[in-house]
């Protein structure tokens, strides 16, 4: 048996351990929450809901904590109330098995708290859904991927696209053919070639130029409201019109070069 062989099946009986164990935490957790519900007055019908609720909302929130590529308002958010979910799980149970252990009286606190759990648990999953939807790339502007240019390349490089490459493209021959001029002596050069002219890029349908000094706005502003923690690689890259690996790299790329100006500015400030 190969190496490779052997680690398929061990991911096998990985993956049936873990579900043999979710299946075995969700029905205990299930009959525990179903029997404190009932304790706060609801018949075993509707007692069933309020385990579905509190289990099926930890799992939705892990789901979306544990998903790359959110932001980190989403992630954050998802984190909380996965952790919330979960406590408020283990609570109930711990709760039930106690009040069941020592005979007592389900207090009158502990079925508010029973009661407050369904609309609280929905309007929690309903802001979740709403952050999901928000980052749904199906809900952005539909952008083309391209293969990397020189913009991509150096974040302070103008485009080709922009207003100063496209006026040093069709200047060059003009001021080229005035200094031959001056150079020998009077005699203007030869008048340039269409060849030897500029000829203007045409864009693909569908595809937009990048734009980093739009991005590089975007950073400055974050950098002086102190809000760079916030700022992602995907906003920067919606904002430059270039792919999510070449917005992180600038957003990388600015950042060193922020941090690294700002010990310099501290000193200037104590100097003055």
């Amino acid at each position: 048996m190969s190496l490779r062989t052997r680690g398929r099946q061990h991911d096998v009986w990985t993956l049936l351990g873990v579900g043999v164990v979710a299946i075995a935490a969700a029905v205990l957790s299930f009959s525990s929450l179903q029997a404190l519900a009932v304790r706060a007055g609801y018949t075993p019908a509707l007692a069933a809901l309020l385990p579905l609720a509190i289990d099926a909302q930890a799992v939705v929130a892990t789901r979306a904590w544990l998903t790359a590529g959110t932001s980190q308002r989403t992630y954050r958010y998802a984190r909380a109330l996965a952790l919330a979910a979960v406590a408020g799980s283990v609570a109930g149970n711990a709760g039930q098995h106690a009040m069941t252990a020592a005979g007592v009286t389900t207090p009158w606190w502990v079925v508010v708290a029973i009661a407050s759990v369904p609309p609280v648990a929905l309007a929690a999953t309903a802001h979740l859904a709403a952050l999901l939807a928000a980052e749904n790339p199906a809900t952005k502007p539909a952008t083309t991927e391209h293969a990397a240019t020189e913009d991509e390349r150096s974040p302070d490089a103008p485009s080709e696209h922009s207003e100063g490459g496209r006026s040093r493209a069709h200047t060059t021959p003009a001021v080229s053919a005035h200094n031959g001029a001056h150079d020998n002596g009077g005699v203007s050069a030869q008048p340039a070639t269409p060849a030897d002219r500029a000829t203007p890029r045409k864009r693909s349908s569908g595809k937009r130029s990048p734009n980093s000094q739009r991005a590089r706005v975007l950073f400055d502003q974050h950098a002086e409201s102190g809000t760079l923690d916030q700022l992602t690689g995907r906003e920067i890259a919606d904002a430059g019109n270039v792919s999510d690996p070449t917005g992180r790299r600038w957003l990388a790329a600015w950042r060193a070069e922020h941090d690294a100006n700002r010990p310099q500015l501290a000193v200037v400030g104590e100097q003055t």
